[in-house]
């Protein structure tokens, strides 16, 4: 996941994430995540500052709802 953030954590830092299900105003989930890479706000920079996370203990249940939001997200891509 990337997170865009003009103050982004160091690389190795771990925290709490909580975040909505794909497609979903009602349902959320938590992890563990690790930051991965960072980047700093440049001023002639093509990205966004933000970093870059890793999920530790993402439960199947979301992991399931994420691949089947990408692999939707990915034909409604290829039929435009």
């Amino acid at each position: 996941m990337t997170i865009n953030s003009l103050n982004p954590r160091d690389v190795g830092n771990l925290f709490k994430l909580e975040f909505a299900a794909p497609k979903s105003r009602t349902r959320s989930f938590q992890c563990t995540c690790e930051v991965v890479w960072q980047r700093f706000y440049t001023k002639d920079q093509a990205y966004k500052p933000g970093m870059g996370l890793k999920f530790l203990d993402l439960p199947d249940e979301a992991s399931s709802a994420i691949d089947a939001w990408i692999r939707e997200q990915s034909l409604e891509e290829a039929l435009r």
